[in-house]
């Protein structure tokens, strides 16, 4: 129980806006004291029989931004003005219906706030005095949607707020509660104890908000075009004077729908997991029923996970004496082998292989079906007793729970490497380098007659009679094609097997997220059922079977983009059905049909006419498909306006895609962060910060067959760079392009919108890998050219023996020639580079960079002044090759 609360069972508060009060008493012989039933002699007493559900929210309008001629000096921190706090009450019993909820809304004196412990006596004597026959639970959910807006609200929130746990950047209970007392004049004192649940973590990830819920619940909401309050929204303020019922029928079925979406998922809980709780999260849910098919399986309660249990004895400084304490760890084995394991579970392949507009044609978005839990349903019981070194990578198999850490080198002709290597911005698939990687694509590499070395590997037996995630998978599944697309219990078994992935690997990547209570960062603790060989598998089971299909698509078939689990092409459905024609798709199939009866391995979720995309997860749609809502979308990160629609986010993001210019920058509305909430005593808000557009490409890929396209975009032309791409050959050559794209725009801004623009960056890369004196700066190409002109001429290399022999040229006139055909030069230049030539220092030809335009001021000079210049020994390339028009591509793969 954490810190308590206390207030008054006599409550009164202002209820309309006229001023009206009214005053409600909690009858404390009306509160029941939770039912203990049976307690353990050691562990958490059962759960309580019945619960008081109450939702509550708080509207409120932003501070007033301070004007510029305002005295800036310090000041008290500028909090929201809070309008109203509403709740609903409903009374939920295990085994019986839920009873009637009743709803209320309170305001705060002008500029007032209410505290949670009043508010809460209020909302229970207002539900007891409507059902006067009932009696109140003593534990309550307490449930909010986005609960770090609303709770903070409250005028007492700073003397609760270390009792809260932080979830997913909402405000919850876990391990502990908040306690009120409830004290009359003259009857017993009453303590209440508080669980703070947030819906949005129990809904399903892409339906989690307010009117989403309410949708699936089949709750109409009322009309208004009044949403949370923003800065871009309505003032409330105006809805209360000039329509009160329509405010407070809107505000409180906030209220209303934390309680109806928390009743069903009480009951769903009991159902499934035999317990009358109410999660933090969804997917505990689905841990839960992970860990309760175990143990009706007959598995020891550990050994899926590769853990055992032990007593660890440690002195305890608060209490001056030694505690024993139990704790689950990783047996000998498998500990000894989890942190190379876990070096080999990454991410989703994501890559964008076009820049720029695509062609026109008829792109489908393809998905694997149900990709992760199909995976997962694959996994059986490890042999962890027989974990041993992996020996020989020819006896992997793609299903094995193996793990290897590998040399690399595909062949030219793979389109799309698929072994991952880690970087700090993210996977790439190189040609060639080392990889921690998983079984399913170890032997993808094999079919794709990569050349593979084993460095280090670990292999894990399997019980192939004794799947560990199938007969859960299954019933999420059936569940789900039980009920109608798009209900409630439709979205909830949808979300419980596709997020239960997520336990697997939760804590493996050390991620810190502030803890209030500590007010430290923290790092995410492990799930009950985290496991790094579980995790592993899936991750590169889904990668496996996507580079599998996508290398088997023939030649004249153009690959987008490829997300996680998705991919957008030009392949047509047979040529899909020959891409799925491998082993690992095979496997894949064959999992499906197991799952769900049929073998549909790959689902078409749309169909457009042309793209057009720029980085990693950025692209949007130029031209829809049959329907004007058949787009594909994927912001790359960057924020649209709340208030746009999807096909309006779209034309957003292509308009300021093609519009955009080197310097420019966006304004992002974020939520403030808790630490900032706690640390500066403020309450929940936006800030808006600038920050420079990035839509150019990420170079995970390496440009080729670059060009300029004409397109037409809401009825205007435009011309735009487009280019396809090629494989990267290493991990150095991805962290090179990098980091020269990161010098080349440092301090001026650049931006690739045209073919000229592209050629100036590879100009600047060719420089930069030359290691010249001005590889950094602006002409850089020029001014080494000069230079080496200039020691060519007064050392007579390159021809200017003849030359010079045949005409007299003084230093002032070779200068002069030089800055008439586009090299600027000084008599001072030619002088620097006689000086240089007599203390004997040498001089290294070709090293401009070989740029366009030193190419062609190099030709114009033999052309039409020095026509026995050897041009050759100025560029590093054939001179074949400096042609203007023709596009050669270097051994780099740049064209």
């Amino acid at each position: 129980m954490g810190n308590g609360l206390e207030t008054n069972t006599t409550v009164t508060f202002r209820i309309t806006p006229e001023g009206a009060r009214h005053s409600v008493v909690v009858a404390t012989e009306r509160i029941t004291e939770r039912e203990q039933g049976t307690r353990p002699k050691r562990g958490l007493p059962p759960p309580p029989k019945q619960y008081l559900l109450i939702g509550f929210d708080a509207e409120y309008v932003p501070p007033a931004p301070p004007h510029s001629g305002d005295d800036m000096g310090p000041s008290e921190p500028l909090n929201n003005d809070i309008l109203s706090y509403q709740f609903s009450v409903r009374k939920a019993v295990e085994g019986e219906e839920p009873g009637s909820p009743i709803a209320g809304i309170v305001l705060p004196d002008d500029g007032g706030r209410v505290a949670l412990a009043p508010f809460l006596a209020f909302a229970i004597g207002t539900w007891l005095e409507r059902f006067p026959g009932e009696t109140a639970p003593s534990t309550i959910y307490l449930v909010g949607h986005f609960t770090r807006e609303s709770i903070s609200a409250f005028a007492d929130f700073r003397d609760f707020q270390r009792c809260l746990s932080i979830i997913h950047n909402t405000f919850v209970t876990v391990n502990r509660t908040l306690a009120i007392k409830l004290t009359p004049i003259d009857a017993r004192q009453v303590s209440l104890t508080i669980n703070l649940r947030d819906v949005r973590l129990l809904a399903p990830e892409d339906h989690s908000s307010l009117d989403q819920i309410a949708n699936i619940l089949g709750l109409p909401r009322p009309e208004t075009t009044y949403r949370r309050p923003l800065s871009s929204h309505p003032n409330l303020k105006d809805l209360i004077a000039q329509d009160w019922p329509r405010y407070r029928a809107w505000a409180t079925q906030n209220a209303d729908i934390c309680v109806a979406y928390s009743e069903r998922l009480l009951s769903r809980n009991s159902t499934l997991a035999g317990k009358f709780t109410l999660p933090v999260t969804l997917t505990s849910i689905g841990q839960q029923m992970v860990l309760d098919r175990w143990k009706t399986a007959g598995f020891q309660p550990l050994e899926p996970l590769g853990k055992e249990e032990i007593q660890e004895t440690r002195f305890d400084r608060r209490s001056a004496r030694f505690v024993t304490k139990k704790t689950n760890v990783y047996i000998d084995r498998v500990h000894w082998e989890v942190d190379f394991v876990t070096d080999s579970y990454h991410g989703g392949r994501n890559e964008q292989f076009m820049f720029g507009p695509a062609p026109e044609g008829e792109w489908r978005d393809f998905d694997l079906a149900s990709a992760y839990t199909t995976a997962m349903s694959l996994i059986c019981l490890p042999q962890w007793q027989d974990l041993q070194p992996l020996s020989n990578l020819e006896d992997v198999e793609p299903t094995d729970l193996a793990f290897a850490c590998v040399a690399f080198e595909f062949p030219e002709t793979v389109r799309f490497p698929t072994l991952p290597v880690r970087t700090g911005n993210g996977l790439i698939f190189p040609r060639k380098g080392r990889s921690v990687c998983s079984a399913p694509e170890i032997a993808l590499a094999r079919e794709l007659q990569a050349e593979l070395t084993l460095i280090k590997g670990v292999t894990v037996p399997v019980d192939m009679e004794k799947p560990l995630f199938k007969g859960f998978i299954t019933d999420c599944l059936e569940h789900r094609n039980a009920f109608e697309k798009g209900s409630l219990d439709n979205l909830f078994w949808k979300e419980l097997g596709n997020s239960t992935y997520g336990k697997l690997a939760q804590g493996l990547r050390e991620k810190r997220v502030y803890d209030s209570r500590s007010n430290k960062m923290e790092f995410i603790p492990e799930a009950k059922i985290t496991q790094p060989f579980y995790a592993s598998f899936i991750t590169s089971y889904t990668r496996a079977v996507i580079g599998e299909i996508l290398n088997r698509l023939p030649q004249e078939v153009t690959v987008f983009s490829v997300t996680t689990d998705g991919f957008l092409c030009t392949a047509s459905l047979e040529d899909m059905s020959m891409a799925l024609s491998g082993p690992l798709a095979g496997s894949f199939t064959q999992a499906r049909r197991d799952l769900v009866g049929n073998d549909d391995a790959l689902e078409v979720k749309h169909i457009i006419r042309q793209p057009i995309g720029w980085r990693t997860r950025g692209s949007a749609t130029l031209k829809p498909g049959h329907e004007p809502e058949d787009i594909v979308l994927q912001k790359g990160g960057i924020k649209v306006p709340e208030r746009y629609g999807k096909l309006e986010q779209n034309l957003y993001m292509v308009d300021l895609f093609l519009n955009r210019t080197a310097d420019q920058t966006i304004t992002q509305s974020t939520n403030i962060t808790i630490r900032q909430m706690i640390a500066e005593n403020v309450d929940f808000g936006r800030e808006d910060s600038e920050r420079r557009l990035a839509m150019e490409f990420d170079w995970k890929r390496v440009p080729t067959n670059h060009r300029d396209e004409t397109i037409e975009f809401e009825g205007t032309p435009f011309n735009h760079l487009a280019f396809d791409s090629i494989p990267l050959q290493s991990k150095d050559q991805f962290e090179e392009l990098r980091s020269l794209w990161a010098a080349y725009t440092k301090n001026d801004p650049k931006i690739l919108k045209t073919e000229a623009d592209y050629s100036r960056f590879m100009d600047y890369v060719d420089a930069k890998r030359n290691n010249g004196r001005y590889a950094f700066t602006e002409d850089g190409d020029l001014k080494r050219i000069k230079l080496e002109l200039c020691a060519a001429f007064v050392r007579r290399d390159g021809s200017f023996a003849e030359i010079r022999t045949r005409s007299t040229y003084t230093h002032k006139e070779f200068a002069r020639i030089l800055t008439n055909f586009g090299i600027p030069c000084k008599d001072s230049d030619v002088e620097n580079a006689a000086r240089n030539k007599k203390k004997g220092r040498l001089m290294a030809y070709g090293q401009s960079g070989d740029s366009e335009r030193v190419k062609e001021v190099l030709i114009k000079l033999k052309n039409e002044c020095f026509p026995d210049l050897d041009i050759a020994l100025f560029l590093k390339g054939d001179i074949g090759n400096i042609s203007h028009n023709e596009n050669t591509v270097s051994d780099n793969g740049m064209v």
